[in-house]
């Protein structure tokens, strides 16, 4: 039992914890009744619940919590929310830096401020409020403050459905610096109000720093991935920024009206900036992808380029960290990762057999198995993870390394 010292008895941890509980429930009773505004269709009522949600102190609280800051007691955080105005200039700055792709070129990516942050969230969910998220974008929650349907693993068990079906023909999509190509025109269509606008997401409004130093220490990182990034010649972030928590929902937003083909023909499905195309014929597959092409490369929204990263039918392929197969002798697609997720895993287990060989030797696999378990389930969608376990832990030793290891540190001793 902690020591009542003077100060835990004028500010007890209890009170902090009911304060964060309240304005937490207060924050979700708001979304509900911004939610039913937009859905009853009254735009004077809709426009006046948006003020207040910006304005209203519980939730500023909560989502200055959800931002990461954390006081004692409830006097600091009122304190706080008095410089917290998200329909007020924000003054903080963003510093940004070019971090490298796997595949060439780099992204801006911004460090924002705990203020700018919990002003992102608050946009985020101000959005969501005023939308009927499509059932084929599945990175933004539906309603309420529950993920049901959505999510990685919820599409990938759709994809399954759609092959296991005679969809078999895809199109497996990015889109190229996506929220850097992002019209800021398309932006202002945002149903906010135009000082969130004008404070929060105008990019020429905010306070962008150059951190040159992250910028280089990026560059020492790559070990060849990527390309070189020199100090000078950087323009910054254009459109949304890299590392908000409101980009994905904007993005969503502006590309709900992504056409759709006949549900008998195929089905385009959407994670973020990745994207997946399938279609029961070829021809379908090649109109499909005409289609989306010509969508995304409207001046109004970007242009935004797609780079195809895959095309066929039948065989394999990869999206999003897992590898999709068709089993010719059961007629049946399975998953599992993807090569870039077996490399990361296969280094992983080396790094963890390095360091457990000395003291355990031989009986190392336990604890290697332990640690890939663990890893694992953050992708419950394979189709076989006691297998791909085995195949990490049993396979592909470099006992020679190991041996090498082992030699070296008896040395030491």
């Amino acid at each position: 039992m902690p020591m009542k010292t003077p100060y835990r008895v004028i500010n007890p941890p209890e009170f902090v914890f009911a304060y964060r509980d309240r304005v937490r429930a207060l924050r979700n009773q708001n979304w509900n009744s911004l939610y039913n505004a937009f859905q009853s269709g009254n735009r004077k009522k809709l426009r006046r619940k948006k003020a207040f949600y910006f304005e209203n102190e519980a939730n500023r609280a909560a989502y200055l919590y959800e931002a990461g800051l954390r006081f004692p007691n409830t006097r600091d955080w009122e304190t706080e929310l008095a410089y917290f105005q998200p329909l007020e200039p924000l003054r903080h700055a963003i510093d940004w830096w070019r971090s490298p792709k796997s595949n060439g070129g780099y992204r801006y990516v911004c460090d924002l401020s705990a203020h700018m942050k919990a002003a992102h969230l608050m946009v985020a969910d101000v959005i969501r409020a005023q939308m009927e998220v499509p059932c084929f974008i599945y990175n933004v929650k539906r309603s309420d403050y529950r993920a049901d349907g959505t999510g990685r693993n919820a599409l990938v068990s759709k994809l399954l459905e759609k092959l296991s079906a005679g969809y078999i023909h895809y199109r497996v999509f990015d889109v190229r610096d996506c929220f850097n190509s992002v019209n800021p025109d398309a932006i202002k269509r945002l149903p906010l109000p135009w000082r969130i606008y004008e404070n929060t997401l105008k990019l020429s409004n905010l306070n962008l720093r150059h951190d040159i130093v992250r910028d280089q220490r990026h560059i020492d990182d790559t070990t060849g991935k990527g390309i070189i990034i020199h100090a000078g010649g950087a323009s910054g972030p254009e459109g949304l920024l890299q590392g908000s928590p409101s980009s994905n929902v904007v993005l969503a937003y502006l590309l709900q009206d992504l056409p759709q083909p006949c549900p008998q023909d195929g089905c385009v499905l959407l994670f973020g900036d990745d994207l997946i195309a399938l279609s029961r014929t070829a021809t379908i597959a090649e109109r499909v992808d005409e289609t989306v092409t010509q969508f995304f490369e409207q001046p109004d929204l970007g242009p935004l380029h797609l780079h195809r990263r895959a095309a066929g039918h039948g065989g394999h392929f990869e999206y999003l960290g897992y590898e999709f197969i068709f089993s010719e002798t059961t007629g049946d697609w399975h998953v599992s990762l993807s090569a870039r997720n077996w490399d990361k895993l296969t280094r992983a287990r080396n790094d963890e057999a390095l360091r457990h060989w000395p003291m355990y030797g031989s009986g190392v696999d336990f604890h290697i198995r332990r640690r890939m378990m663990r890893s694992l389930s953050g992708h419950p969608a394979l189709s076989d993870v006691n297998g791909v376990a085995d195949a990490l832990v049993y396979g592909g030793w470099d006992l020679a390394e190991l041996a090498a290891h082992d030699q070296q540190v008896n040395r030491r001793l």
